[in-house]
């Protein structure tokens, strides 16, 4: 949910912004600006959620979201030149690619069962339509009072929220694999945390 919400709400922003200081022409030159180096670091980024335990994954991704989106927002209140935000806000745009791929290694490795499975997904998936209309809804409630600067910067203390909700997943993983010793350290298996798997759904849920 809080991801999904973070996404959408961080695109808005940013494209208010865009347009305030360049027009339609300015927002739609960022937009695409930002969805090409996605595109190319997807597939690369990808790779981190297999070789590595994709809770850990997923704080890291976070992490670098919320490092991101205070950076934009701090540019934007401190006044600096238009064109280095719009150039900061492509960058930012980057670390929104790290999440989804840690998302779908986890919820198969902590189900228990294809009938937990089927609930996590369906969990998840109420979670993102949900995010998906938090976020925006945020932006335009706040955007008036905070203006973009402060919706980013507060758009960056979800994401460190987010990661927070992660940071037990994470060491339940890493102390489960200890034992488990059949992941290699990816804790990817609910093996891993035979008593805590439905608990750490739930806190993964969350954090989408």
């Amino acid at each position: 949910m809080l991801f999904n919400a973070l996404e959408y709400g961080e695109w808005i922003a940013v494209l208010v912004y865009v347009y305030a200081h360049g027009g339609a022409t300015a927002a739609g030159l960022v937009a695409v600006g930002a969805l090409v180096p996605c595109a190319l670091a997807a597939p690369v980024l990808a790779v981190a959620a297999d070789r590595y335990s994709p809770a850990t994954v997923l704080v890291v991704g976070y992490a670098t979201l919320a490092a991101s989106m205070f950076l934009v927002g701090a540019a934007i209140l401190a006044g600096l030149s238009a064109g280095f935000v719009y150039a900061a806000s492509i960058v930012a745009a980057v670390p929104f690619v790290i999440p989804r791929p840690a998302q779908a290694a986890l919820l198969p490795g902590i189900a228990r069962s294809a009938e937990e499975l089927t609930a996590a997904n369906v969990v998840s998936g109420w979670s993102e339509g949900v995010g998906v209309v938090l976020g925006p809804l945020l932006v335009a409630v706040t955007i008036d009072v905070l203006g973009s600067g402060g919706v980013l910067v507060l758009l960056a203390a979800g994401a460190v929220l987010a990661a927070a909700l992660m940071v037990p997943v994470a060491r339940r993983a890493a102390a489960g694999c200890a034992r488990c010793g059949r992941c290699q350290g990816r804790g990817c298996s609910w093996r891993c945390w035979p008593h805590s798997s439905s608990r750490s759904a739930r806190l993964t849920s969350s954090a989408w």
